[in-house]
C-alpha cells in the first residue's frame, strides 16, 4: 500500500524518522503539502490563534522536510520556489511572538532550519 505523505507525517510525528522510501514520496508530494500546511498555519495566525501553538505547527513542518532533505538532498532545489512563502509565515509568528529578527538556513546535513531571535534586555542592577 502505498503511503501519502500526510499518512507519513502523521507517522513521523510518532516515530520522529522517516525511512528512504518515506523521503522519496515526501520529495513527490512537498508543493502540494508545503502549501496546504503552511497555508493552514497562516490561517490559523490570521483567525487570531495561539501564536506559540502556530510556531509549534510551522517547526513540525520545518523538521520534517528538513529530514526528508537529509534522506533526499535533491529536494533543496525545490525548496527555492516556497522561501518566500516560509519567510512570511515565519514574519507573521515572529511579530506575533515579539520577535526581534528570524532567520532561514538551507543547507545539507542540517536540512531547513528557521531561528527566532529576542534581545535580552540587560537586568537593572541594584543600587546600593
Amino acid at each position: 500500500m502505498e503511503s501519502s505523505i500526510y499518512s507519513i507525517f502523521e507517522s513521523w510525528q510518532t516515530r520522529g524518522e522517516l525511512s528512504p522510501e518515506e523521503a522519496i514520496t515526501v520529495e513527490e508530494g512537498l508543493d502540494d503539502f508545503l502549501g496546504s500546511e503552511l497555508g493552514s498555519v497562516e490561517r490559523y495566525i490570521a483567525e487570531g490563534g495561539d501564536p506559540q501553538v502556530a510556531f509549534g505547527q510551522f517547526t513540525q513542518i520545518t523538521s520534517f522536510v528538513s529530514q526528508a532533505i537529509n534522506r533526499v538532498p535533491r529536494i533543496l532545489s525545490r525548496l527555492s520556489t516556497w522561501v518566500n512563502t516560509i519567510r512570511r509565515v515565519l514574519a507573521k509568528l515572529a511579530g506575533q511572538l515579539g520577535a526581534d529578527s528570524y532567520s532561514i538556513g538551507v543547507g545539507v546535513p542540517l536540512g531547513l532550519s528557521v531561528d527566532l531571535s529576542f534581545l535580552a534586555q540587560p537586568a537593572a542592577l541594584p543600587t546600593p
